[in-house]
């Protein structure tokens, strides 16, 4: 029986030449995403890291009515951001301002600018 370390060692030029094994997304299109309010589909990961960073069961609930206010959104996230940019999910959000926005910080002028 071939070792699990072996059968990766085979497998691994293969894979390699993968230009995409997983790329795991979630969102719609971005046709679609620009008709939507911001709402908890296009959160994302984020949603958890807010409840996981101490989000009240209000606060949570401004993210399932989005659509209604999304000041309250906003604010939610705003107030978390300082422990939730770190996880691995606000890391990526970071990079994507930075590179497609050239927005260094997200802050109450920078979210506003993006909305």
């Amino acid at each position: 029986m071939a070792s699990t370390e072996r059968i990766f060692e085979r497998l691994r030029p293969e894979i390699g030449q993968m230009p995409v094994i997983d790329s795991h997304e979630h969102t719609r299109s971005e046709r679609e995403r620009m008709t939507l309010p911001l709402g908890p589909d296009q959160l994302g990961y984020l949603g958890c890291d807010l409840c996981a960073a101490g989000a009240t069961w209000q606060e949570s609930e401004a993210l399932e009515n989005a659509a209604n206010d999304p000041d309250a959104v906003r604010e939610v996230i705003l107030k978390y951001w300082p422990v939730i940019r770190t996880t691995g999910y606000g890391r990526s959000i970071e990079r994507t301002l930075r590179g497609v926005f050239g927005i260094e910080q997200l802050n109450r002028q920078s979210y506003d600018e993006l909305a």
